[in-house]
């Protein structure tokens, strides 16, 4: 499937979802291989081990470039169009959706979402997806993920969205990238499932963010399974969500305090014990889509 790339403008890809919302209860395949043998500990969490022979390759502490952040964002963006496109065709047997795709690098200025009217540049302390956005006439792609490069770079150094973090390294960049792909997973399950006689409803609240930090580490799963998680990573996914989460529960914005949002990275990376195994889209459904 192809994929166009620029990296300071937009991507454009295809795009799958998770699972039906109305199959729950049954027994759903995994896009990936599974391990049994037991792994390290993250925290009271008891990780099962990459398969045997995986290759796990190096990775260098030093803080990129905004053109190597903009190429390793990309690159995360193929591995996520790649999985989810997967599972959708394959697994789901529903059609491809699609999504467009915004870095946001210095030289490109600001983009404008239709999503609250805001304005995101290069240097914004968040990243976005946006339901209605249309970023290239062309394609007619709906929704649209904004990824602000600068922003994205700090992560090398610990700064997660102005927190910092003890924790440094790239992966609290590609989890924060799957994060917003999330989102669109989730909408392209509810607009496709829905038809004349049934509406699925968006889940509300905290609950879309927690549902998309759960499909966020459905992928963190993949990238395990497939032998290319490498040392430290999942604790830099996990720091990062801690590092998202608030503790303003009365607050109408309020998208899940950290402890939250860390259970719903690892209900989707380690499944719901004697229901669902890892890496199962339908975990993130049965506990986040409310």
């Amino acid at each position: 499937m192809p994929v166009t790339i620029a990296l300071t403008g937009v991507i454009t890809l295809g795009l799958g979802p998770a699972v039906p919302v109305d199959a729950r209860g049954q027994v759903e395949p995994s896009p990936t291989a599974e391990s049994d043998v037991t792994g390290p500990q993250v925290g009271e969490e008891q990780l099962p081990a990459a398969p045997e022979g995986a290759a796990i390759p190096g990775t260098s502490a030093e803080v990129p470039t905004q053109q190597q952040v903009a190429d390793y964002l990309a690159a995360r963006v193929h591995e996520l169009d790649e999985f989810w496109t997967r599972y959708f065709t394959k697994v789901l047997k529903l059609q491809e959706p699609s999504v467009s795709f915004a870095l946001i690098t210095p030289e490109k200025g600001k983009y404008r979402s239709d999503c609250g009217n805001i304005e995101i540049a290069h240097d914004t302390p968040n990243a976005y997806y946006c339901t209605a956005d249309i970023l290239n006439p062309d394609t007619g792609y709906i929704g649209a993920v904004y990824l602000p490069v600068t922003t994205m770079r700090k992560m090398w150094t610990g700064d997660i969205f102005g927190d910092q973090d003890k924790r440094i390294g790239d992966f609290a960049a590609a989890v924060l990238t799957a994060h917003e792909f999330g989102h669109h997973i989730v909408d392209e399950l509810r607009i496709q499932l829905s038809n004349e006689t049934k509406t699925i409803g968006p889940p509300t609240g905290k609950w879309k963010e927690l549902v998309a930090d759960c499909m966020a580490g459905i992928w963190v799963r993949s990238v395990y399974e497939s032998g290319f998680l490498q040392p430290g990573d999942f604790e830099e996914a996990v720091a990062a969500m801690e590092d998202i989460g608030d503790e303003q529960t009365a607050a109408p914005d309020h998208h899940g305090t950290p402890q939250e949002r860390q259970q719903a990275l690892l209900t989707g990376y380690l499944g719901v014990p004697e229901k669902y195994a890892p890496g199962r889209p339908l975990s993130c459904i049965e506990a986040y889509w409310h």
